[in-house]
């Protein structure tokens, strides 16, 4: 069965979302490793311990929403390729998305899982050593005094 015109542009706006959620994916997750950077930045740059403690919790709500987010973004790209197969189920001219699942490395889809999870783990360790021990970047021992 040949596709009609109108189908194929569908297609084609599919295909461009999904270009475009896998770039915001890659983009999110620049701008978290930034956000990240610059609050422990600040984090390390504070002398008053209480303050220090609080401010180390931030990047970890930030991670979460990046991951949230990056979650999202991937079910709707799962949709969209759902959507895109059945396309392509019925109508044999067009295969790319079908082709591309039988194809792609586990690594593909797992990488982007490895990357959150490690700057999940990294930032609740960060977190929980700061808030429950306190900033070790200002436990200094006290000057040797000679009498």
């Amino acid at each position: 069965m040949k596709a009609s015109p109108l189908l194929l542009e569908e297609y084609k706006n599919c295909k461009q979302q999904i270009l475009e959620d896998i770039k915001w994916m890659d983009q999110l997750e620049v701008y978290v490793v930034g956000a990240v950077a610059t609050v422990y930045v600040f984090v390390f740059a504070q002398k008053e311990p209480t303050l220090a403690k609080l401010i180390s919790i931030i990047p970890l709500f930030v991670v979460c929403a990046g991951a949230l987010r990056t979650a999202a973004l991937d079910s709707t790209i799962g949709v969209l390729n759902d959507y895109l197969v059945k396309i392509e189920k019925q109508h044999t001219d067009v295969g790319y998305t079908q082709f591309y699942r039988l194809s792609r490395s586990p690594t593909m889809k797992t990488s982007r899982y490895i990357v959150w999870g490690t700057l999940l783990f990294l930032s609740i360790s960060f977190a929980f050593v700061t808030f429950f021990w306190g900033p070790f970047w200002l436990n200094q021992a006290a000057p040797c005094r000679s009498k």
